[in-house]
């Protein structure tokens, strides 16, 4: 049995809530190992990372490389997967080696494949590719399936052309069917931070609303607490409730700094 199949029997089993542990807001940059270890003692059936940020700009897509040292991002990758493995949770790492092309997910599998052989570990491992052809764009953008996101020109032949990386930014349904592989960890291109929780939720039938909600709150770690920082969060999804727990003893979740958590990056926290 897979762990992404045990996390599921593990849910029916218990018929109540569902825990997930956001691990770190940008893996690569250190992961607070105290409180994530916190957070492995917590019965979890997921564990999650995003890898990737706007943050750093353009250059990292671009060249195929990697904001944080190769060394850091290893560090952080062997926390989550030897943790993950030891503890039974299946692992989700999204947007990998920043960027989330190619080359930044073979780069993160490289160090991954060095972890495992390192650790004399074995993990089934999906892996989900980004990039998107530029025929394939082309065609779609004729086809008037390409829209703007905000205010910005429409999109031409030209721009695609001169692109040195064009990926796509995965949803829900991508890690759904990596899933379906049998795998125990997956490590995806370029993704949307929040589809890494809430990609097992709704699978499990949960509400789309508070999943994704809680999904949003936690993927950036404890920053929605009170004190910000870096430490992993805690998300136990009840249904249409959920309940948030930053795994750093000096952190606190209150209803002012998740309400204003719900702005980051956004202009409606309903949107």
């Amino acid at each position: 049995m897979s762990l992404f199949e045990h996390a599921e029997a593990k849910w029916k089993s218990e018929g109540g809530p569902l825990r997930i542990l956001a691990a770190s807001g940008q893996l690569g940059y250190g992961v607070i190992e105290p409180s994530f270890r916190r957070g492995l003692d917590r019965d979890l059936h997921l564990i999650g990372a995003d890898m990737g940020s706007v943050d750093p700009g353009p250059y990292y897509l671009g060249a195929g490389v990697m904001a944080p040292a190769r060394r850091s991002a290893k560090r952080d990758l062997k926390l989550l997967l030897t943790g993950a493995l030891a503890h039974k949770v299946p692992l989700i790492v999204g947007s990998a080696g920043t960027g989330g092309g190619d080359a930044h997910l073979d780069a993160t599998m490289e160090i991954v494949a060095e972890i495992l052989e390192e650790e004399g570990l074995k993990a089934r491992i999906a892996t989900i590719r980004a990039e998107i052809p530029r025929d394939l764009l082309k065609s779609q953008n004729a086809a008037g399936r390409v829209r703007p996101l905000g205010p910005i020109g429409e999109l031409d032949d030209a721009e695609i052309d001169g692109a040195d990386v064009i990926v796509g930014q995965m949803g829900l349904e991508a890690f759904q069917r990596a899933m379906d592989t049998g795998c125990d960890v997956i490590i995806a291109g370029r993704a949307c931070d929040t589809a890494i929780y809430a990609a097992l939720p709704a699978r499990l039938g949960f509400p789309l609303g508070p999943a994704f909600q809680m999904a949003k709150i936690i993927e950036c770690g404890s920053l929605c607490c009170e004190g910000g920082g870096r430490d992993a969060m805690l998300g136990t999804l009840e249904g249409d409730s959920f309940i948030l727990e930053s795994m750093g003893e000096n952190r606190r979740a209150t209803p002012m700094s998740v309400a204003a958590h719900g702005l980051y990056e956004q202009a409606d926290p309903l949107s």
